[in-house]
């Protein structure tokens, strides 16, 4: 029977071909988008699934609390000091493992030299040895338990071991590091690992002893270091949790206690981390659950509109269907076979669009890795997740499609034969109605959010940031151990003849600070968070800050003179209620002693303009400070290959032991908005293919009106009616139905890109401009659709209509 059914099917898609493709195309697409999709929720969601202890694996996280001045509110930090760990082996039972670690630079890149090849590195992590309990890794070369016992040794990942060595054997050989956190290190290769597979949490590339480093000292204070830990069997994470904060209790004063500890499952690291932030990379995350969510949602709103579609499609088309069930039931057939010769009929058609769907994921997938910056392979699309997951689609889809139009044609009665039922109903009119006007909600609101976060970006790169990166290059030197190395290079990079300005910072805007507080004097309590930054002479004009009063940092001090020199933003004397002039001269509380402010500049944004300006400043003393990472190089770019040329010579000539590593400033400030650039292309790509979709399905249903309305265009044509006539008769009622999508879509467009652009300090207001845009968007790729089928019935001859009659 079903063989029968299915043969009925295929005579029908034959003999109705313009709406096969209609379906099938829609469908097809809406497949083709959903598996890449699945492939990278699939893919998201299993984080961290390979580790047999994963359920007892916690990081350790800390609540930095806002009345101790080292956040504005109350913060979540994934970073810690680096006694919890240690300590917490010794005074917490419920521990068995405890490892920290950090990224060497911090996020600046470690530089590498093997034998006479310099390297630049970003997976180098200083740790513990433990590290490989919790996280553990096959060995293809060494011995895991031991490879890690000596304090100047280092196991490299595989993929390392071809990148550094090559072919050759990389166990024994010597790795010379150099950073501005680890020193120079000479670390010795003891264990080559599988590289850490892509769904972990940690991805070290090069892991070596924490022992070796300055973080061996025990500092209750200083948040630096991440932590995870392993708990013993059925230990209870919520007392180990409160057994933490009584260590924190009994070996941290009151008045130094700004911090309480608390237990992040590793199930959740990956995706609910976005409250928790990493001091020492504030990029905001685009890997989260809530990413991950709106993902899974647009992909369903593709195959939504795409079911829609399939059943206007098909009731649309009921008079047609109305005199085949007519004469099947009175054959003897019954409504139940009669819905599984609907059924068949979707059935049919779904492994179709299934068929070209996943023909057409092999080239969406590459899209999908651009518009997202993924990395999906090719190679998933053969995984037995998808091939099931296709199949799970197939039934799911041809279930949902299915049902409407099954169950409501197999309804009609044998009396349509006689004329006295046609199988229509205002029921049915309304339902398709609807189902229209769903489609275009959809993509009308998807329109208003390409054109609110397409304005929300430009206002983005066009806001006046205070300073000014373009042409500034900042060259990292984080590996330049001696003086006169430094030295030399500062005096080379001055001699080219397009540098105009140098200058030496710990960290450019937008990367990591130093954070700290200040106090007022008179009022130790009245706290606010401050960032510093360790800088030389010159930092001002080659940022391009702008002067409220004083100057720069001192271009020289005195080796006698004990003062720290600072240049503050205007957040800094708002907190002491200074004027500018007032504020020259005047010491900070609550940093360090000795202080003198000599400069004043406006407050510029340092971070993304999701976060607000904070208090700021640059400081110069003889007594040191934070490591410098980049000299930042202000250029004139007429000659610009030219002058990179130069610069590059000039570094490999003075620092030839070190590799060339630099960023353009305006990259460094791009970067930060990684996140809102994806979800800019994520938003137009659905947005097109939305539109699409409802337009396949408007073009056919405006194709089944006029054919369905042929004789009365015809009549209509005779009596002189023009081509404006008939296509404004066809359209008006579709037109209709998208001024009420518009409606509708509005406030719920307006409701989401209000809370999307909460995210931001910085942001635009929604215009009513956008709004029109994006509704008069919506009714002209309708009228243009409709109006395509219009204009082909009206210009139809009428007597071909009217010969029968």
């Amino acid at each position: 029977m079903w063989k029968q059914y299915i043969k009925t099917a295929w005579r029908g898609l034959l003999k109705n071909k313009l709406f096969g493709i209609l379906n099938i195309g829609g469908l097809a697409i809406g497949i083709a988008i959903c598996i890449p999709l699945f492939i990278y929720v699939s893919h998201e969601l299993s984080f961290d699934n390979a580790y047999k202890n994963k359920e007892s694996i916690f990081r350790i996280n800390l609540t930095a609390k806002a009345s101790y001045g080292v956040a504005p509110t109350d913060e979540n930090w994934s970073t810690i000091p680096n006694a919890v760990g240690p300590t917490a082996l010794k005074d917490v039972p419920q521990i068995k493992y405890a490892a920290r670690f950090f990224l060497d630079g911090f996020g600046e890149p470690s530089n590498l030299r093997i034998g006479q090849r310099n390297y630049t590195e970003t997976g180098l992590y200083w740790s513990d040895p433990s590290i490989l309990n919790i996280f553990p890794a096959p060995f293809v070369k060494g011995d895991s338990a031991k490879a890690l016992s000596n304090p100047n040794s280092v196991i490299i990942a595989v993929s390392e071991a071809k990148r550094l060595f090559g072919d050759d054997e990389a166990m024994g050989k010597t790795i010379h590091v150099s950073s501005s956190t680890g020193g120079t290190s000479h670390l010795l290769v003891t264990g080559v690992f599988q590289d850490y597979p892509g769904n972990s949490s940690f991805q070290g590339k090069m892991i070596a002893p924490i022992a070796s480093t300055w973080a061996s000292h025990l500092r209750w204070q200083n948040a630096s270091f991440e932590t995870y830990c392993l708990l013993n069997n059925n230990a209870d994470p919520e007392v180990a949790e409160q057994a933490l904060n009584k260590m924190v209790v009994n070996n941290v004063d009151s008045a130094d206690r700004w911090y309480s500890l608390f237990l992040q499952p590793l199930s959740e690291v990956h995706l609910y981390s976005s409250s928790i932030k990493n001091v020492f990379d504030d990029a905001a995350k685009t890997d989260t659950i809530h990413n991950i969510r709106n993902i899974g949602l647009l992909g369903l709103v593709i195959i939504l509109i795409a079911c829609i579609n399939y059943m206007n499609l098909s009731t649309a088309r009921s008079e047609k269907y109305a005199k085949e069930v007519a004469v099947n039931k009175t054959m003897g057939a019954t409504s139940i076979q009669m819905v599984k010769r609907f059924y068949a009929e979707t059935a049919l058609m779904v492994l179709a669009a299934i068929v070209v769907g996943y023909l057409l994921s092999f080239g969406s997938i590459d899209l999908f890795n651009y518009v997202t910056e993924k990395h999906l392979p090719v190679s998933a699309l053969f995984s037995f997740n998808v091939l099931l997951a296709l199949a799970c689609i197939w039934l799911v889809v041809t279930l949902v499609a299915g049902s409407y139009p099954a169950f409501m044609l197999s309804s009609f009665s044998p009396m349509t034969l006689m004329g006295k039922g046609s199988g229509k109903s205002s029921f049915e009119l309304l339902f398709r109605r609807a189902l229209v006007v769903l489609q275009f909600s959809c993509s009308v609101i998807l329109i208003i959010t390409v054109i609110v976060i397409a304005r929300q970006m430009k206002f983005v790169s066009q806001k006046n940031l205070g300073f000014a990166p373009s042409s500034v290059l900042a060259i990292n030197i984080s590996g330049i151990q001696e003086q006169k190395e430094f030295d030399a290079l500062q005096h080379s990079l001055k001699n080219i003849p397009a540098v105009k300005e140098i200058t030496v910072v710990q960290n450019v805007p937008g990367r990591m600070t130093s954070l700290n507080s200040l106090e007022q004097r008179d009022n130790p309590r009245n706290i606010i968070a401050l960032n510093t930054c360790n800088a030389q002479h010159g930092v001002v004009s080659t940022l391009g800050l702008k002067f409220l009063a004083g100057k720069d940092l001192p271009e020289k001090i005195h080796e006698n003179d004990s003062a720290c020199y600072l240049v503050v933003n205007k957040k800094v004397i708002d907190f002491y209620g200074w004027t500018p002039d007032e504020a020259i001269g005047k010491k900070v509380y609550g940093w360090q002693n000795n202080t003198f402010i000599i400069g004043v500049v406006a407050d510029f944004n340092y971070t993304s303009l999701h976060q607000p300006v904070g208090a700021y400043l640059y400081y110069e003393s003889n007594s040191g400070g934070e490591p410098y990472n980049d000299v930042l190089v202000k250029f004139s770019t007429s000659h610009f290959s030219q002058t990179m040329q130069q610069i590059e010579k000039a570094y490999k000539k003075n620092v030839p032991m070190t590799a060339f590593d630099y960023q353009l400033l305006d990259n460094v400030i791009d970067q930060l908005y990684r996140a809102d650039r994806v979800t800019s292309r994520i938003s137009l790509l659905f947005s097109v293919l939305a539109i699409f979709v409802s337009c396949l399905g408007l073009f056919g249903l405006t194709a089944y009106s006029a054919e369905k309305r042929k004789k009365e265009i015809g009549i209509r044509k005779v009596l002189g009616a023009t081509i404006f006539n008939i296509t404004s008769l066809l359209s008006k009622d579709f037109l209709k139905l998208v001024l009420v999508s518009i409606v509708i879509a509005v406030p719920v467009s307006v409701l989401l890109m209000n809370k999307w652009l909460n995210n931001f300090a910085y942001r635009i207001n929604i215009s009513w401009v956008a709004i029109a845009i994006a509704a008069a968007t919506a009714v002209i790729i309708a009228y243009i659709t409709v109006s395509a089928q219009a204009i082909k019935a009206a210009k139809a001859n009428p007597v071909d209509s009217l010969k029968t009659e």
